[in-house]
């Protein structure tokens, strides 16, 4: 949301003073993408101005798939000498991955019962990603009532699972997620509806003639 954007319009050597300030006060300026490979992308800034954005500063999981070609996207100059300059992707794919994941968080309530799928096992517990796209971790501790010594007696990988959240940190952007907690829920309901005879209730003020 607070990106500052440069659009370039001037030529020449303007173009490149202005990079030069984009880069040290860290202002994004707009490139389009009109080359892929594995080694990282060709960019045309203003004026066509063309930079290099190396793979591992795309931001993207697959640099190389021509799908991004034609793309106008935000990037940071990250380093120019001579007529070379660099461009990169990396802090600005990573603010907006902040942003969403502390929006995701903020959309969750402590105590709500959700459906998760696991995504990864640890010594110290299970990773758990919401339908929302939040990722939390389920502790050893909360994984079951009986003492459980790797998480993979309990859950493995791809399990749907429902789990309680327990906690919320948008700050540190930390998500608490407990699975034996989710059961006494659902077990507590189940008991309750157990001992509940809809039919009972509504018969109770029912008077059959005789």
């Amino acid at each position: 949301g607070g990106e500052i954007r440069l659009t370039l319009r001037p030529s020449g050597s303007a173009v490149r003073e202005m990079l030069e300030e984009a880069m040290k006060a860290r202002i994004a300026v707009d490139g389009r993408v009109n080359g892929v490979a594995e080694a990282g992308w060709d960019v045309a800034l203003a004026d066509g101005v063309r930079a290099f954005c190396p793979a591992s500063h795309t931001g993207v999981p697959e640099p190389a798939d021509p799908a991004h070609t034609g793309r106008t996207l935000p990037f940071h100059v990250h380093d120019m000498r001579g007529r070379d300059v660099v461009v990169s992707r990396k802090n600005i794919v990573e603010a907006e991955q902040r942003a969403a994941d502390q929006g995701r968080l903020g959309e969750l309530r402590v105590g709500a019962v959700l459906e998760g799928v696991v995504v990864s096992l640890r010594e110290f517990g299970a990773f758990v990603k919401l339908a929302n796209g939040a990722e939390g971790m389920v502790h050893l501790s909360n994984l079951s009532d009986q003492r459980v010594k790797h998480p993979s007696e309990v859950v493995k990988e791809g399990d749907s699972v429902r789990v309680r959240v327990l906690a919320i940190d948008t700050g540190r952007r930390r998500l608490d997620l407990g699975l034996r907690q989710a059961v006494e829920i659902s077990a507590g309901s189940v008991e309750a509806a157990a001992g509940f005879n809809p039919f009972a209730s509504l018969l109770k003020d029912v008077r059959v003639k005789k």
